[in-house]
Order: structure tokens, then sequence, then C-alpha cells
């Protein structure tokens, strides 16, 4: 079983790509899995998750941490821009197509605290919402957020992921992403459509 070109086959991004990440394969309880490591801002492994072949993943030893710190830049060298998004294969995704990109779990487990001093060095936050992900949930994790002002809604239509886009049409994902970007919403504008339609419903 060759975990490694498995998954690069699967998500249609090169093994030599993605071994430049340190995704690399080892034993784990009796079976060969793809670990994905997670490096902090000066490069140093402190966390990992293996992904299983039945597609499963299973978290290694150490402190979770957004995945893809070690790739953002110095703050006098910071990209003007970030975009979120939940899962580390639409990090690598974005990554491989030259997009600066930051994987902070589960949305509805976001509490900012441990972000914010990464996240603060950004002028514009881009936080990707897809069809798996509820408006409720970015709504009611965010709109209290210190980084409000700053985050903006990316929607990119009727798909699951960014991958998931980008594996619909790979040699025009770079444009057709860049024009989501163009087209999202304030997350301040977010929550006054949304409370003036909450408004609306009470009368």
């Amino acid at each position: 079983y060759d975990a490694l070109r498995e998954y690069s086959e699967k998500e249609k991004i090169p093994s030599q790509f993605l071994e430049k990440l340190g995704l690399r394969e080892k034993k784990f309880q009796g079976e060969t899995v793809l670990e994905i490591p997670y490096m902090d801002t000066i490069g140093d492994e402190i966390f990992c998750r293996y992904r299983l072949k039945n597609g499963y993943f299973k978290a290694g030893k150490g402190t979770r941490v957004p995945y893809g710190l070690w790739r953002l830049k110095p703050p006098e060298e910071s990209d003007d821009f970030l975009i979120l998004v939940e899962r580390e294969v639409d990090a690598q995704t974005l990554w491989y197509r030259d997009f600066p990109a930051l994987a902070v779990q589960e949305y509805a487990n976001w509490r900012g605290k441990e972000e914010y001093q990464y996240l603060n060095l950004h002028s514009e936050l881009y936080l990707v919402c897809s069809l798996k992900t509820q408006r409720s949930i970015i709504l009611k994790q965010f709109a209290m957020d210190r980084l409000r002002d700053k985050i903006q809604v990316v929607n990119i239509g009727g798909y699951k992921s960014v991958n998931k886009l980008y594996k619909s049409a790979p040699e025009s994902f770079r444009n057709r992403f860049r024009n989501m970007l163009k087209k999202a919403i304030p997350m301040d504008k977010l929550i006054s459509r949304d409370r003036n339609a909450k408004e609306r419903k009470m009368l």
C-alpha cells in the first residue's frame, strides 16, 4: 500500500509537492499510514495526524495548532491576505496553486485565542464557506470575534471543499477561485443581513 501515492492521486496534488510539506508514510498500529506533520512558526514539528487506509484520520501526540504556521511569512514580509479553511487538504491545494492559506480545524470549534497572534498580521482574512459549512455556525463562532472586521466570507457554491472545487477543473482553478475572492462578503455585512432577516420574521 503506497499511502502517499494514493493520497496524491485522490487529491490531484503531486507527491513531490506533498513531500516538501513533510507528508510521509509511517507504520501506525501495524498498518502503513500517511503522516501529516504540523509545524510551528519556526518549523519544529509539534503535532501530526495520520490518514488511515480507509480514509479516516487519527490524531498523533502533541498539541494541535493551526495547520500551516511554518508557511506564514514574518510580519514585515506578510501577505496582505490569508485564506482560512477547515482541512489540511484544502490548505495544501491552495498552497499548490500559490494562495496563502491556513487550516484552522473545524469552524464549529473555533475559539480564536490561539490563532489571533498569527491572524492579526494580515489586513484581510478570507473565510471559505463551502456547501458543507453551515452559515449559522460561521455567524455563531465569528460574530463576536475580535478579528471580525478583517474577515470576508468566500462562498464556493455547491462544492463541499476547496479541494473538490479544484478537482472539478484543475486548469482553471486559479482564475475561478480569484473571482470567488473578489465576490467575498464582509463578515459585518453578513451578520447585518442575518439580523435583518430575523427581525423581518418577527414582524
